[in-house]
Order: structure tokens, then C-alpha cells, then sequence
């Protein structure tokens, strides 16, 4: 019996000059394109379901390889070659399966890949106008200034202002903004991050309809008059990662304009669990030298900088860094960023002199 399959396999050897098949060279192309172009979509959408990109990323490579390298091993000629196709399909199938069902668990239902749903929403039946609702992917869920959960809007024109503010604050959130400043005049625009307390221009993500896309429907769930575009206005609202259980971003929008164009800033109040020493993005040598000079029980540490920079920020992470049940920890602020829980807050307030903060 052994000895009858290296002879089968023999047998599949074909006369010189008779390996090449185009349609069989074909099959194995358009496979190699199917998995490539799956393999980039996990890519990115390990980033949008908060899914493990490494692994992910290695499962879809390593099963595509093996079950390509097995497939390659049967002879062209011959019905091995369709029994290399199986294998390889169930080899690399199987890797790309596991992903789609373990995404599919971390979203909500209208999100879900591969499923019945999914697979209409892509072909037209019946020359039926296709469900816009079934492309609007939900990256971050959103809390309005009301407190309510901001559902996918039902209209096609507020289903493009959702897609364009998903892609937006996944993208601000993803790269850890603490503001976010959009600025539209006529045809022009410009989209503005500050990180860890530099400027920077965030280009080609959206163009100048996706922003003032952005800038409406902002206005709308955050509580302003969208059809006020030259006084200044402010509101609130949360967002967090789909897949989180709390909302750990509040946001303050701020819109003004002129004749010329609008501008509308988010500022980013970040969740307190993130106010780590090791989430504030300082140089590996810096964050060491920092912790270093925290930990010690003596002497002033001043935390100084440029607005926007980051330093009461900064100053929360350090608080966060000490045990609060254990130690009695004061600060005295301006303006309260955020609730530190077992921390006692004082408030400056310029206007009271005879005030002693002193403890």
C-alpha cells in the first residue's frame, strides 16, 4: 500500500514540455490574489475591532503559506492538482474562517462579515438600491450631549456623515489626539491632530466634503445648531473603541466661523485608566528618568510647558502613579480635567486672596 503512492505520484509526471497549463496556473493565481487581498483586509480591520493585529496577522500568512507550499508539492498534471486545491482550501480556509468568526464576536450584528446579511448588502437584487446602513461600520461607539447611544442614522445623506466622523475619530483616537481642529473655507480644508503636545497635519484622510460631513453631524449629536456657522458654540459628547465597555473619551467641541469658512476643535479628555506614565509617549530614556525622580519622597517636581502640551495631563499621570488609599494626595488646579478617584481636588480661584490651600 505504501509503496502505491510514490508510483500514483510518479504517474502524474508529465512528458517534457507538458507541465505548463494555463488554466490550472490561472487557478493558482487567482487563489494567491483571493488570499492577498484578504490578508490586507485583516490588516486593517484588526485595527477597527480592536482584534490581536500580530496574531491575526500571522494565522492568515502562516496557514495561507503552508496550505500554498502543500498544494505546490502535487504534480500540475493530473486530478492531484485539484486534491492540492482542497487541501489548500481547507488549510488556508481554515485560518481565514477563524478570523471572520472571532472579528464577528466583537461587533455588533449589522457589522458582521460573511453572513447572509453581509452578502446581500454587497449584490443588487433585482436592481433594488443597495442598504447604505450595511456599509457604515461602527469603529467607535458614541454617547450625544443628551446621554444617549448615537445609532446608525437611517438617511443616506447622515449615513455619509457617520461613515466620514467614524473614520475620523477612529483615526484621532487610534493615534492618541488630544485635539482635533478642522478648518473649511470653500473648496479648502485642513485637518489638524496635537499629540503628546506637537501639531501636526493629518493629510488624505478625508478630503473637504468628508470634513464638512464631519463638522455637521459633530455638531449635531454634540448639542449645537449645525446651521449656525459664525458664532461660537460649545458642546460635549463620549466616545470609545467598539468593543469597550465604558466610554473612556469625552470630547469638548468647540465650533466658531467667519464669511470665510467654519473651524470646529475637539478636545480630548481621556479616560482616567489611560493616565499612565507609560501611556504619555516620553522617549524609553525620558519615561526612566521621570519615573525615577517620581518615586522619590522628598523635594518639588514642576511640570512645565507650552497650552496644549500636555501638562495637566501629565501631572494626572504622576498623581495616578502614586498609591492614593495609602497617601494623602492634594492638587490644586485651574480648571478640573477630570474626577481623580481618592484624590482631593482643590480649585484656584484668583478672585478669593484670603484662601489658604496650604496642607
Amino acid at each position: 500500500m505504501t509503496s502505491s503512492i510514490p508510483a500514483l505520484l510518479l504517474a502524474q509526471v508529465a512528458e517534457p514540455g507538458g507541465y505548463f497549463s494555463p488554466l490550472k496556473i490561472l487557478g493558482v493565481l487567482v487563489c494567491l490574489f483571493v488570499w492577498t487581498t484578504y490578508g490586507l483586509w485583516v490588516e486593517k480591520d484588526t485595527m477597527y475591532v480592536r482584534a490581536h493585529r500580530t496574531f491575526w496577522n500571522g494565522v492568515v500568512l502562516g496557514t495561507g503559506i503552508a496550505g500554498m507550499f502543500v498544494w505546490l508539492l502535487m504534480p500540475l498534471p493530473g486530478p492531484l492538482y485539484f486534491a492540492g486545491f482542497a487541501l489548500w482550501l481547507v488549510i488556508s480556509g481554515g485560518g481565514m474562517i477563524a478570523y471572520a468568526i472571532t472579528r464577528n464576536k466583537l461587533v455588533p450584528t449589522t457589522q458582521k462579515v460573511f453572513t447572509s446579511v453581509h452578502i446581500k448588502s454587497k449584490i443588487k437584487i433585482g436592481g433594488k438600491k443597495k442598504d447604505k446602513r450595511l456599509d457604515a461600520l461602527q469603529k467607535v461607539k458614541l454617547v450625544n450631549a443628551a446621554g444617549k447611544s448615537v445609532d446608525v442614522p437611517s438617511e443616506d445623506e447622515e449615513i455619509d456623515q457617520f461613515i466620514a466622523t467614524q473614520n475620523l475619530l477612529f483615526d484621532a483616537l487610534s493615534r492618541r489626539a488630544t485635539t482635533v481642529d478642522i478648518a473649511v473655507a470653500g473648496e479648502e480644508s485642513r485637518l489638524l491632530y496635537r499629540i503628546d503636545g506637537f501639531a501636526s497635519t493629518r493629510k488624505d484622510l478625508l478630503d473637504t466634503d468628508e470634513l464638512k460631513n464631519c463638522i455637521i453631524y459633530l455638531k449635531r449629536i454634540a448639542g449645537l445648531n449645525p446651521e449656525e456657522r459664525r458664532r461660537p458654540q460649545e458642546g460635549k459628547l463620549s466616545a470609545a473603541f467598539a468593543g469597550s465597555t465604558d466610554m473612556n473619551a469625552h470630547m469638548e467641541v468647540r465650533s466658531s466661523g467667519s464669511t470665510a469658512g467654519e473651524r470646529l476643535q475637539i478636545h480630548v479628555i481621556t479616560a482616567e485608566s489611560r493616565l499612565r506614565l507609560t501611556e504619555l509617549g516620553l522617549a524609553p530614556q525620558r519615561l526612566k528618568q521621570f519615573a525615577k525622580v517620581a518615586k522619590s519622597l522628598e523635594g518639588l517636581i514642576i511640570v512645565s510647558g507650552p497650552k496644549e502640551s500636555g501638562i495637566t495631563t501629565t501631572a494626572y499621570a504622576e498623581v495616578q502613579n502614586h498609591d492614593a488609599f495609602m497617601q494623602n494626595i492634594n492638587t490644586l488646579e485651574r480648571k478640573r480635567l477630570m474626577e481623580l478617584e481618592n484624590v482631593t481636588q482643590h480649585i484656584y480661584d484668583e478672585s478669593k486672596s484670603d484662601v489658604s490651600y496650604a496642607r
